[in-house]
């Protein structure tokens, strides 16, 4: 895959496509989590930093750009990295 998308077209058919992928990666490689191959999988096909900010970017409206930055300052890593893990574990 290795496209490099923009903020403007993360779908949800493409979320899917990398959740599809990271379980795949993860039966594959023992070494790593779920959650972590999700982010690599960001990584390579989306050239996002993580899957929490291609899941922000799929939902993301045109006109909630401008309160990004004031969310995204609110809420550590840390926190928004946990809310990922649960939203993925709910999903399963």
């Amino acid at each position: 895959m290795s496209s490099q998308v923009t903020a403007q077209h993360i779908t949800e058919t493409q979320l899917r496509k990398v959740k599809r992928r990271a379980k795949l990666l993860s039966r594959a490689r023992h070494d790593v989590t779920y959650m972590q191959c999700l982010d690599i999988v960001c990584q390579e096909d989306l050239g996002l930093r993580h899957f929490h900010q291609a899941q922000q970017l799929a939902t993301r409206k045109p006109s909630a750009a401008s309160n990004e930055t004031q969310v995204e300052q609110s809420h550590s890593a840390w926190t928004l990295y946990l809310q990922a893990c649960q939203d993925v574990y709910f999903e399963l």
